[in-house]
Formats: C-alpha cells, sequence, structure tokens
C-alpha cells in the first residue's frame, strides 16, 4: 500500500507539469497573436502615415506647382498649357491636392526648375498686375536680381512663401554680428528696375539673338 508521502508527492507533481503545460500554450498563443497567426486579421495600416495622404501644394497662374523634395523645391509644369481651361478652377484657388504617387512623379520629372537653400535672399508677397497676375510671390536672388511667381489667389501665393520659407529656401546676408540683415522695400525696387531693364533690352534687341542663360519672363 503506497504511503501517505508518496501520493501527495505524485499529486503535487501532476499540479506542476499541468501548470507547465498550460503556461507553454499561453505563450504559443500569445506569439500567434502578435504574428498575425490564423484566426486572426492582419492590422490595418495607419491611414496617417500612408504616402498616399493628399496634401495641398501651391499651383501657379501658369499651372505649375510647387513640390516639397528633398531639401528643396520643384517647380514643375501639373496643367498643360492646352489644358488651362479645364483646370481653371484649381488656378483660380492657387492650391491643389496631390497624394504621394503624384507628388513623387512630378518631384523627380526631368522637366521643370529646382530651387535650391540659399536660392533666395527675400521673398514678400504683393498683388500683381493686370497684365501679369493677381498675386506675385517677388524673390531677389542671390545678387539681388528680381523674380517672380504669379497666382490668381493670395491663398496660393501665400501658400507658395509658406513652402518656400518652410524649406528654408531663403537666406539673408549677414550683418558683422552674424545677424540676418532684414530686406527692405527700396531692396525690391532696384531689383525691378533692373529686371524692367533687362526686358527692354531684350525686347528692343535682335529677336534672333540667343536669351543669355537661364533668361526667363517670369523669373
Amino acid at each position: 500500500m503506497n504511503s501517505p508521502i508518496v501520493i501527495l508527492a505524485v499529486i503535487v507533481l501532476a499540479a506542476l507539469l499541468a501548470w507547465v503545460l498550460r503556461s507553454i500554450n499561453r505563450g504559443a498563443e500569445t506569439a500567434a497573436d502578435e504574428s498575425g497567426g490564423p484566426g486572426r486579421e492582419p492590422a490595418e495600416a495607419d491611414p496617417e502615415s500612408s504616402d498616399e495622404e493628399e496634401i495641398e501644394v501651391a499651383l501657379t497662374s501658369d499651372g505649375e506647382a510647387l513640390i516639397p523634395f528633398a531639401g528643396s523645391l520643384r517647380v514643375v509644369l501639373l496643367v498643360d498649357p492646352a489644358q488651362i481651361e479645364e483646370h481653371r478652377d484649381d488656378i483660380a484657388a492657387g492650391v491643389v491636392s496631390l497624394d504621394g504617387e503624384a507628388r513623387e512623379r512630378l518631384a523627380h520629372a526631368r522637366s521643370g526648375a529646382t530651387i535650391q537653400v540659399g536660392d533666395f535672399t527675400a521673398m514678400r508677397v504683393r498683388r500683381g498686375r493686370p497684365d501679369v497676375a493677381p498675386w506675385l510671390v517677388e524673390t531677389l536672388g542671390r545678387d539681388g536680381d528680381y523674380g517672380f511667381l504669379p497666382f490668381e489667389s493670395e491663398e496660393g501665393a501665400r501658400a507658395a512663401l509658406a513652402l518656400i520659407e518652410g524649406a528654408g529656401i531663403v537666406r539673408r546676408p549677414l550683418d558683422e554680428e552674424g545677424r540676418a540683415i532684414p530686406p527692405s522695400p527700396e531692396d525690391f525696387e532696384e531689383g525691378l528696375r533692373r529686371y524692367e531693364q533687362t526686358e527692354r533690352e531684350l525686347a528692343l534687341g535682335d529677336p534672333d539673338e540667343p536669351r543669355p542663360e537661364g533668361w526667363s519672363s517670369r523669373r
């Protein structure tokens, strides 16, 4: 006949074995849950982190979009000139929504221009002229040369200004103490005067004469 001590030892051993088996099963179920095992639907992607999320970008009167790209800005034709009327509402608004795929495609387009950090030394939003556009983002280059981006709406012009400033494109000259020297209205007036003078000289010159490298009637 078995002694009480032996019987007790057998009971304790069986209980311990059962506890170990339950622990192993719980561990396996947890691992399967975390890895999306059988019987579980895969976790949905966070829509906020999707590359396809649409954002608004500035759209000029010429149908060019300003696309942030790798610490710079790409100015790329979004609307073909022949399709301007079809996109009149977007151009009138001055902004357009683009998803991640469209932004990536435009950013890598061979055509268009790239605005790099330091290309502009000053910027401002001003009302335009009837022969140009209702609103302008006026810019001054490294040598004080004047340029502008035309917009049909103030919202579009402000959006472009925010994009360019946010990308750190504008770099002001520094004073002797290393502080940025603020631009003055006179800086823009002088830049515009030289710009208009160049326009007149080109208009009066030989129409067949090649334009200077980088010349543009807009920027």
